[in-house]
């Protein structure tokens, strides 16, 4: 059972707009459409939690599980997901340009049509992810096991050093 509601994060982050929800669990909860620019979910379990359309630039969401999460258009432009769980998350559409992904579980991930662009993918998991479509410029997969499906029409990364 989740700790939070989507109603206790809202009021949260009306108060501060930059709360600390280290830890916390909303797993399976609704928090679509949110803003939560700079928020910092490190360690939270947000597992099944609907998270479209989401804004989370920004946030920090290390070592979070987010597995079966949806992040279907989510803005996670320049977040920290290092270490977090994405395994059969749903980042179809979504923005994640320069986020950092390393050493993160994002086995069996849908990230069609996602814009990946300058993320940081090393030592990720990617063993049977879609990335359909997917825009990976100047992604740095140093280490990744790339596992993935990409669709021609767009470049596969490159291998980007340090």
């Amino acid at each position: 059972m989740a700790d939070l509601t989507r109603r206790d994060v809202i009021i949260l982050v009306a108060i501060n707009p930059r709360p600390k929800l280290t830890g916390v669990d909303l797993s399976g909860v609704d928090l679509s459409g949110l803003d939560l620019t700079g928020v910092s979910l490190k360690r939270a379990n947000l597992s099944g939690a609907n998270l479209s359309c989401t804004i989370l630039r920004t946030a920090d969401l290390e070592g979070a599980n987010l597995a079966g999460a949806i992040l279907r258009g989510a803005d996670l432009t320049e977040a920290n997901l290092k270490g977090a769980c994405l395994a059969g998350a749903d980042l179809t559409n979504a923005t994640a340009a320069f986020a950092d992904f390393r050493e993160c579980n994002m086995e069996a991930v849908r990230a069609e049509e996602a814009n990946l662009k300058g993320c940081d993918l090393r030592n990720a998991n990617l063993a049977g992810a879609l990335l359909l479509s997917a825009n990976l410029d100047n992604a740095v997969v140093k280490g990744a096991h790339l596992g993935a499906k990409v669709l021609p029409g767009r470049r596969r990364p490159e291998l980007l050093d340090d």
